[in-house]
């Protein structure tokens, strides 16, 4: 049953998102609430699909805060960085800064908001990581970083 779920899923999500990339790529060159809507559309889509077809449980322990926060989360899979964005309202995400400069995906998450980091860039990094951040939060945006990420 695990794996005719598993099927059904990839046959539902990965068609959907192809569609929702090119929605948002369109939307990323005339306006940034479009894109905003379009990630948010696709996050809670792939929420019903994760929890209807798959059955997975999803629980948030504790309240979430309100108002704008620095969020640090452990990352495991592509499942909680989709949930963060649901739960937590489309905030400013923390990415290494090659995903930035990616043809096309670039273009779409600078549109979205997220603060590209240059990882061996030290203390020049930090410095625009804090400024950007405070900027975020500023604005009324959570601010969130995977501190683990990718190498």
């Amino acid at each position: 049953m695990a794996v005719l779920r598993s099927l059904v899923y990839a046959a539902i999500f990965y068609p959907m998102t192809l569609l929702w990339v090119i929605a948002g790529l369109i939307g990323a060159f005339f306006s940034r609430r479009f894109t905003l809507g379009v990630v948010l559309s696709w996050v809670e889509i792939n929420h019903w699909l994760v929890t209807r077809i798959l059955g997975i449980r999803i629980r948030v322990d504790g309240q979430v805060p309100t108002g704008a926060h620095l969020i640090a989360v452990k990352h495991q899979s592509m499942l909680e960085t989709m949930e963060m964005v649901r739960i937590t309202n489309l905030p400013v995400i923390v990415i290494k800064k090659e995903l930035a400069d990616l043809p096309l995906f670039g273009l779409m998450t600078r549109r979205y908001g997220v603060i590209p980091v240059e990882r061996t860039a030290g203390a020049k990094a930090l410095r625009a990581l804090v400024a950007e951040g405070q900027q975020a939060v500023a604005s009324g945006r959570d601010v969130i970083i995977y501190p683990e990420g990718s190498a």
